[in-house]
């Protein structure tokens, strides 16, 4: 019998081409096939704990209080058409092994988007099909909203975590 070992980044899809599953006021994202979201509203803020199998791998803040990172490391930073992004790779006794994304988009008055995961789940093919899927969101005078497909942070999200 031969077997094949293949990282699983090559199954990650791509899920910048598809519509969002998921809609807030500043951004939308798609949910990954077979995964679960819990959403909630504590206050002037949304949480999505987002989880496969049972399991959680995600949690999204979006709001106007982000918790900061208390990763030692400095982080990465990487503007973008949209906003700026803020990638933070836990190091510290207190962070060790989670990962704390921020999206601070342009926009003025949006919400800033905190997605914290724990690094074993960075590596998993759902967390980066997760992120391909990120867009930013403005609101038209009609009602509703526009989240363009094109100029999506998918490209620097999913870099983030490889």
């Amino acid at each position: 019998m031969l077997l094949f070992l293949i990282p699983s980044a090559v199954f990650a899809r791509d899920l910048s081409e598809y519509p969002c599953t998921v809609f807030s006021y500043d951004v939308c994202f798609r949910l990954p096939t077979g995964t679960h979201a819990n959403y909630s509203v504590p206050a002037d803020f949304d949480v999505y704990t987002l989880s496969k199998g049972g399991a959680s791998f995600a949690t999204i803040y979006i709001g106007d209080a982000a918790q900061p990172s208390t990763s030692a490391d400095a982080p990465v930073v990487k503007k973008t058409k949209y906003g700026t992004i803020s990638i933070h790779a836990g190091d510290s006794s207190s962070s060790k092994g989670m990962v704390d994304i921020y999206i601070v988009p342009n926009a003025k008055d949006a919400s800033t988007v905190h997605i914290s995961a724990d690094s074993a789940a960075a590596d998993d093919e759902v967390l980066r099909e997760l992120l391909s899927s990120f867009r930013p969101c403005v609101p038209i005078k009609a009602g509703g909203q526009k989240c363009p497909v094109n100029d999506v942070w998918s490209r620097e999200l999913v870099q983030a975590i490889q």
